[in-house]
């Protein structure tokens, strides 16, 4: 699973540079079970590659009403893969 994610993520960034126009990656994700052993390596494939940026599929919020749907794929603010996420966004955006 992750080799194929840096697989894919690898082949969009060659797209990128062929077509030389900026490329967004959009809803990638893995099981709850697997996020934090999977996304560390994603997220730096994507910073390393030159990618234009990434969504990952879905970040989940507390409502009023309680936690939003959780497909399975969700992180959620008080995970630890949200902190993995907030500090590769910054690093995102300090790149440029």
């Amino acid at each position: 699973m992750c080799r194929f994610g840096i697989a894919w993520i690898r082949d969009h960034a060659a797209v990128q540079k062929t077509a030389n126009k900026p490329v967004v990656i959009e809803e990638f994700g893995v099981s709850i079970a697997n996020q934090s052993e999977v996304y560390p390596y994603w997220l730096n494939e994507v910073l390393s590659s030159g990618l234009t940026g990434d969504a990952i599929w879905q970040s989940g919020s507390y409502l009023s009403t309680g936690p939003s749907p959780n497909d399975g794929f969700t992180y959620y603010p008080n995970g630890t893969v949200y902190q993995l996420v907030k500090g590769y966004a910054a690093l995102l955006k300090l790149r440029g």
